[in-house]
């Protein structure tokens, strides 16, 4: 499944939302991610193979209705009203739901997919918005792809486009932490090695299995902590992660990754990484932003709070703004 098929759906679902913007080809772009109580925001020149961060901030605000103030200022103080930007989900507000390949035709298989998803969500499915996927098909059943079914409440990406849209951004793309990651992982991946990613939010870690720049696993794994401690769980956590690597090793007949990465909060990563290498391969390090030509500042910028964002905007310059003339 190529990235841009699948971005480019993700914001279909809005796009009836977003009216009155029209959406512009830029080498310029912005990314912003907002969480419970942080906005975090990068602005890019990705013109060549280069990119150059023009601005990048960790913002903190108290409650939503500050966000409007917040975004406007930001718009009008670094020219971004006609800057494309990409909102960047927290995993907090979707599902990734992988579920086993339908047996539909393709003009069916929305109507098929949208009976295996009620199912599975705990709100009704009218109130949902959902595209969907396939993963790299199955040598051990004829190649036969599952499907990564991306879900999402509408009333939440009614609340963030309007909010951008009334803040002065042209919004053009919606992404999810698990695209990000694998645009990140895929400069390393001109060969036929796979990679792993494991990044930590504070509850939760996304975990993403990539080869030859597709997605083949993906999985959001709660953290379970010691009962005696406020310690994680690491050794349940990596026999989690072995699990998941002998899944893909006897379902598509490849080799454990040989990249192998993990990264999240700063203040937070390298404890992760050395607890983590007691129980799992030792090609387990951080993820290093050095192979994206930057200087070590911005190095260490993207380490602080905007490495997910840096991999939203690796994407073509101009490959959504062609798809929706």
């Amino acid at each position: 499944m190529q990235l841009t098929t699948y971005t480019n759906a993700l914001y279909e679902w809005v796009r009836p939302l977003i009216t009155s913007q029209k959406m512009t080809q830029s080498h310029y772009r912005c990314c912003i991610s907002i969480t419970d109580e942080t906005l975090s925001i990068l602005y890019v020149n990705h013109a060549n193979t280069e990119i150059e961060m023009l601005y990048t901030n960790l913002v903190h605000y108290d409650k939503f209705d500050d966000l409007k103030l917040i975004l406007s200022g930001l718009s009008a103080q670094h020219g971004l009203k006609e800057v494309p930007t990409y909102l960047l989900l927290p995993p907090d507000d979707y599902q990734v739901l992988l579920i086993d390949s339908l047996i539909a035709q393709k003009n069916e298989i929305t109507d098929a997919l949208s009976w295996r998803i009620r199912s599975l969500i705990n709100y009704p499915i009218t109130d949902a918005c959902f595209d969907y996927f396939e993963l790299p098909g199955k040598k051990t059943t004829a190649r036969q792809a599952l499907i990564a079914a991306v879900v999402c409440k509408r009333a939440l990406l009614t609340k963030w486009t309007q909010l951008f849209e009334t803040s002065g951004f042209t919004i053009q793309n919606i992404n999810v932490p698990e695209m990000a990651m694998r645009n990140l992982t895929a400069t390393f991946e001109s060969d036929e090695k796979s990679s792993a990613f494991i990044y930590f939010y504070e509850n939760l870690a996304i975990f993403n299995i990539t080869r030859e720049k597709n997605i083949y696993f993906t999985r959001h794994i709660q953290l379970a902590y010691q009962d005696t401690s406020f310690e994680i769980d690491y050794e349940a956590f990596s026999l989690e992660i072995l699990r998941y690597f002998d899944y893909y090793q006897s379902h598509w007949r490849h080799p454990a990754p040989s990249r192998f990465y993990v990264a999240g909060n700063q203040s937070t990563v390298d404890k992760h990484l050395q607890k983590l290498s007691q129980f799992l391969p030792s090609n387990l390090q951080k993820f290093s932003p050095a192979a994206f030509q930057l200087n070590e500042s911005n190095q260490e910028l993207l380490n602080k709070n905007n490495l997910l964002p840096f991999g939203c905007v690796l994407e073509k310059a101009n490959s959504h703004a062609a798809a929706r003339n």
